[in-house]
């Protein structure tokens, strides 16, 4: 089942619809090899899945980038670190995992509670999971990651 183009398109409606910012996908999606440990951007959102298979979306972005998209998201400039960008960083994420869960036709998904993350970060992605790393852009704004994890 193809995961990406799904994926993809639930990111750009849900910055499109909740930002008025298009992000676009700038290269190929790269599968990346497990076990593998990475450094991430400044800032991570995670959210679980679990049903039909188990796994993560996860959104990667410096701090600069995080403070734009959710200003934009919630009508207000941020220039710090606070719990105002932190929860708008997890809305996000959650309504683009509500998203794409539903533009899988037969395939259904519980999502998971988000979880964000500031500052220097390593993930470890471990073995049988099939890891999607997928860069966009806002053309606005800067660069940023999604990863689809999903278990074999």
């Amino acid at each position: 089942m193809n995961y990406e183009t799904p994926c993809v398109e639930s990111v750009i409606e849900t910055f499109s619809s909740m930002c008025g910012v298009e992000p676009e996908q700038i290269g190929e999606a790269e599968e990346l090899e497990t076990p593998q440990t990475f450094k991430t951007d400044e800032f991570l959102g995670i959210i679980g899945l679990s049903g039909h298979k188990k796994g993560d979306i996860m959104m990667t972005m410096p701090s600069q980038v995080a403070m734009k998209m959710v200003g934009s998201f919630l009508m207000d400039e941020i220039t710090e670190i606070n719990s105002d960008l932190l929860d708008g960083f997890g809305e996000i994420i959650n309504i683009i995992a509500g998203a794409f869960s539903g533009k899988l036709q037969g395939v259904s998904f519980e999502l998971a509670l988000p979880t964000v993350m500031a500052g220097e970060l390593q993930i470890h992605i471990r073995e049988s999971v099939n890891c999607l790393a997928i860069p966009m852009r806002f053309a606005e704004w800067g660069d940023f990651k999604v990863l689809l994890m999903l278990e074999e």
